[in-house]
């Protein structure tokens, strides 16, 4: 629900301006539900499509998304979002994995819409990950993932596992999921 204000020239279309304010709204993606605590604010305005920023709730925990995408025609995508989620928001994607913890997201979309760029930093806090083949426990998860179009690379993660402490380093290639190098 909430409104929409159009001003519309009949003579010069491209020059459409659109201020919307949405009270309230949610989606919903198999186990994730994304939904507004506050009014969002959307503007299309000089070819441009722009989302101020707001809070949106993802599974209850906060994110800020703040955006904007050319239109008119269609033109460059920017997208940031920042928050911290709990780490079991994975587990129904990772049948496998058990999640635990906190992750703290730092990312943005951006580039031409249909092929656009991601990168973005994701900080692993306390986390923990139970594997159920082969079995395997690991606690005091903590470092920091660094994300690309191409590419997850991890830097210094440090856990502790049945065996005692333990650090991560490397990187995956994300066309087929191909590890380029790792250090444990």
């Amino acid at each position: 629900s909430g409104e929409i204000i159009v001003v519309y020239p009949f003579d010069t279309p491209e020059k459409i301006e659109i201020s919307a304010r949405i009270q309230k709204m949610a989606v919903d993606f198999r186990h994730l539900r994304l939904e507004s605590t506050q009014p969002v604010f959307v503007e299309v305005k000089e070819h441009r499509l722009s989302l101020d920023q707001t809070t949106l709730l993802l599974n209850g925990d906060p994110l800020t998304v703040r955006g904007g995408l050319g239109v008119f025609p269609l033109g460059r995508l920017q997208v940031d979002i920042q928050g911290t989620v709990r780490a079991e928001l994975l587990a129904p994607f990772y049948p496998d994995l058990h999640p635990a913890g906190k992750l703290v997201i730092q990312s943005a979309i951006q580039g031409d819409p249909a092929n656009p760029t991601f990168f973005g930093r994701v900080e692993l806090k306390d986390a923990s990950l139970k594997l159920r083949t082969p079995e395997l426990t690991l606690n005091k998860i903590n470092g920091v993932f660094e994300l690309s179009s191409r590419s997850i690379r991890a830097d210094r993660i440090t856990m502790e596992s049945p065996w005692g402490a333990g650090r991560l380093s490397g990187e995956c290639l994300l066309k087929n999921l191909e590890p380029s190098r790792w250090t444990a």
